[in-house]
């Protein structure tokens, strides 16, 4: 951190908060007779954390870089072992290991993790996988095959770094408000988190927390068993899997074990502060605005909030599937595949059932706020009344959710050659498809109350509030909906293949996707419509449904989202030669839906509905929704020279070369705007008043606006920045902008190699290759697809502004100078000027050498 106190942005002068007049002119030493000033115990080594500057003029105050050398280690085996039992028995099994690690320093920044060395994380994930099947022949028609199977996958993350003792030290100086005795990973948890950092203006930089210690591990065991027998014109298959598995993981970060800081509030120079006064000596005072100095000083008072442990989640779930297939051929030139597979997959529950939902239905509006008012818990558990809190409501299945036993999903298809003479084919199919769900459901379940209380306090970083002086309490944050609904799709399409010339052919196809009962996200305990200005205006809790005025948003999976996938797929492929090998792929799609298709489970600003009431102002092009995708494979084949001097044959002979091309559409992408809303004073609850947890509000759209940078942009600029606005946006309602009303940067990408083939002796061979990837070094920006964000789709910064009399004078207020205006009408906001912007590309070219005994 930068402490010469020079007043430069990244290092603003410190005053005395009882005189603010005042400047100290030794930050690391209080002018005499201030013994009110005392060195914080926790935070000079906390501060430690961060490393010396080394950059002069710093841009945005980042004074500090390095270089790593970050390894990533692989290790990978495969063996496989095949035995002939008999002349009709045959055994086969297989082994895999597939093991990655990343010792300190880890640089990838998995998870989000603080970029300083000094408390690092590193990182192990091995994977197994072991298989034994028996095969046994039955006669010349007949097969089956038993084959069992286990897979297990773990992540452990162990403290590593320059100085991973500082983590325990901070700890101790600055104790948390739960025991260590209460936390899972008791005196080894994380150091305390800040949201923001502790930059200039005590909220500014890098965010600051740890992953570990943390682990996770995953266990599949698998059972199969597959029977096929021809009679006649019929193939018949039959079989069944049944699966046993488990997942257990901790649900947060170790930092979230321990507090988590915003910023500072208060300080006491004099010793003891009444939060409460207002005046006198032991009112509160002011803070400075060196985030490093309030660090530094122990009267420092900070926000935060406190979980009391985090949980470890220990997830169980069971599969059950049993099929039935026939290929019948019905002529020479006429196929039919029919069948039907039948799933019970079990929903998820927890081991020791500490787990719990919030319902609506289970709301006593005579329990208030407590904790555990609403919330289903399995059965035969008494968590809630253990803990003291009324005793919830018990389910009648351990998963909290109803089980679908009717999961059938018939298929059919048919293929017949028009003329029998094998130059033509006409395909056809449909098929329903279920899914087993994400687990991260029930891993969410595991933090609401009583599994893990929080407490939220202003406290100095050294001292915890006492024993007694703050009340331990929880909200429901998670709800699933509790019916039996499984995701599914319809899957159709209509192929006709035709032979062109000798090796060459033509297919054009019809293919179609109809997703159902789609998972997506709303809040249990959102604003009704009637009261989204009021809300908007007031942040008043009690307009809320639930938790008599003191709960917020509560997070709530349910199975109603819908998708939809058309395409045009043409494939031509053809052997011009006996040296050249070619295939061409064209689509042409279009792919809709209210629902995120790509999320694993979590809420976000494209699962959470906007309107709960209205699922259709979430339906727009999806994230995978790429219009136009040409790819072309190509592979030449040099003359050998056979017949050739040996060493014209060895130099000049046996080369290929082969290139591969990817030229696709960019991905839909859809303008968000900061909820955050500013009347002049008062407390806000966002500009569509929805109570909303995530930024998934749209803006205005601007007409006559395009969705691409206009000529003469900054040079990464993307999007239009004026295509959208939020003046003029009616506070409590929801913006014109659709979404994925704009497409990002699409993949321009050429792949090149060149390999030959040396044969060294009769067992011996050797393979030189020269591989270019992105052959023309085109730059190819990222866009925004599968949770990754390459192009900045928020439009604003802070908070939009209705114009009135309280902040059209101010000078830091968007509404500086501007008309004073309606009470519910966005009169200012400030634009992002980041909004539109490309920040990440694929790379640059890269050119690999590679040579390949075989023997």
């Amino acid at each position: 951190p930068d402490l010469a106190n020079d007043g430069s942005a990244c290092d603003p002068k410190v005053f005395d908060p009882s005189n603010p007049a005042v400047q100290w002119t030794n930050i690391n030493q209080a002018p005499a007779g201030q013994d009110g000033y005392v060195l914080s115990k926790g935070g000079s080594p906390y501060l430690a954390m961060l490393p010396d500057p080394n950059v002069a003029n710093p841009v945005n105050c980042k004074n500090w870089a390095q270089s790593l050398t970050a390894p990533i280690y692989w290790r990978e085996e495969n063996v496989r072992v095949d035995y002939k039992i008999a002349s009709t028995w045959s055994l086969m099994g297989r082994f895999t290991q597939d093991h990655w690690e990343q010792p300190f320093p880890s640089t990838l920044g998995f998870w989000g993790e603080d970029p300083y060395p000094s408390i690092e994380s590193s990182w192990k994930q091995p994977g197994y996988q072991a298989t034994i099947k028996l095969t046994k022949l039955l006669g010349s028609t007949a097969v089956n095959d038993f084959q069992i199977s286990y897979a297990s996958n773990r992540i452990t993350v162990d403290r590593a770094g320059t100085n991973p003792g500082l983590n325990d030290t901070i700890n101790s100086n600055a104790p948390p408000f739960f025991g260590f005795a209460t936390k899972f990973q008791g005196t080894k948890i994380g150091y305390p988190g800040f949201w923001g950092g502790i930059g200039a203006n005590a909220a500014t930089g890098d965010n600051l927390w740890t992953q570990a210690p943390w682990h996770n591990n995953e266990q599949l065991f698998i059972f199969k068993d597959d029977f096929s027998k021809v009679m006649g014109t019929h193939t018949f298959k039959v079989g069944f899997l049944a699966t046993n598995n488990q997942k257990n993981e901790l649900v947060n970060n170790e930092s979230q074990e321990n507090a988590f800081y915003g910023s500072a509030k208060w300080s006491c120079p004099a010793g003891t502060c009444d939060p409460t006064a207002t005046s006198g000596p032991t009112a509160p005072k002011g803070v400075t605005s060196n985030g490093a100095f309030n660090m530094l000083w122990d009267g420092i008072a900070w926000n935060g909030g406190e979980l009391q442990t985090n949980p470890f989640s220990q997830i169980r779930w069971h599969d059950f599937e049993t099929y039935f297939g026939d290929s019948w051929k019905i002529r020479r030139n006429v196929t039919l595949e029919y069948g039907i597979r039948w799933s019970f997959l079990r929903m998820p529950y927890s081991g020791p059932d500490r787990i719990a939902t919030f319902e609506a239905s289970a709301y006593n509006p005579a329990l208030g706020n407590d904790p555990c008012n609403g919330l289903v818990l399995p059965p035969g558990t008494n968590f809630c009344a253990d803990a003291g809190f009324s005793p919830g409501v018990h389910a009648d299945s351990r998963a909290l959710k109803e089980q679908n036993n009717h999961a059938i999903a018939p298929r059919l298809g048919v293929a017949w050659d028009p003329r029998g003479d094998g130059k033509m084919s006409i395909r056809a199919g449909v098929g329903q498809f279920f899914q087993r769900e994400r687990l991260n459901n029930t891993l969410q379940m595991a933090t609401n109350p009583p599994f893990s209380l929080s407490a939220s306090y202003n406290r100095t970083f050294d001292t915890p509030p006492g024993p007694g002086t703050i009340t331990a309490s929880g909200t429901p944050g998670f709800s699933q909906d509790p019916g039996s609904d499984l995701p599914n799709t319809w899957q159709w399409n209509l192929t006709v293949e035709r032979e062109i010339v000798r090796n060459s052919k033509l297919e054009l196809a019809y293919v179609g996707n109809r997703g159902i009962h789609l998972l997506t996200y709303t809040d249990a305990n959102r604003v009704p419509a009637a009261d989204r200005l009021a809300f908007a205006l007031s942040n008043a809790g009690a307009l809320r449904p639930f938790g008599a005025g003191s709960w917020g948003a509560i997070n709530e999976a349910f199975w109603g989202g819908d998708s939809n996938y058309h395409a045009l797929q043409v494939l031509f492929r053809s052997k011009f030669t006996r040296s050249l090998d070619a295939q061409f792929a064209y689509t042409w799609s279009k792919s809709l839906s209210n629902a995120d298709i790509t999320n694993s489970g979590n809420v976000n600003q494209t699962s959470l509905l906007l309107d709960p009431a209205n699922p259709r102002l979430n339906y727009g092009p999806s994230q995978i929704n790429r219009p136009h995708i040409f790819t072309a494979n190509i592979v030449y084949s040099l003359p050998s020279l056979i017949g050739q001097n040996g060493f014209l044959k060895a130099a000049a002979g046996g080369w290929e070369m082969a290139t591969i091309l990817n030229y696709t559409s960019g991905p839909s992408m859809t303008t968000y705007a900061q909820n955050g809303l500013d009347i002049g004073g008062g407390n806000t609850g966002g500009i569509a008043g929805t109570g909303t947890n995530q930024t998934n509000v749209r803006p205005l759209l601007v007409a006559g606006q395009g969705c691409r940078a206009p000529s003469g942009s900054p040079k990464f600029q993307w999007l239009n920045p004026n295509r959208y606005t939020l003046t003029g946006y009616q506070v409590g309602t929801f913006g014109s902008a659709g979404v994925g009303d704009c497409s990002g940067p699409g993949i321009a990408n050429t792949d090149f190699s060149v390999y030959k083939n040396f044969k060294l002796t009769e067992r011996l061979g050797l393979q030189f290759r020269m591989e270019f990837y992105n052959l023309f070094n085109t730059t190819q920006f990222l866009g925004n697809a599968q949770g990754f964000v390459g192009v900045n789709n928020v439009l604003n910064t802070g908070n939009a502004s209705v114009c009135n009399t309280q902040n059209v004078n101010n000078a830091n207020n968007p509404c500086f100078g501007q008309p004073v205006g309606p009470g519910n009408v966005i009169g200012a906001f400030t634009r992002d000027p980041n909004y539109g912007t490309a920040s990440k590309d694929r790379g640059p070219r890269e050119i690999q050498y590679a040579l390949k005994f075989t023997f």
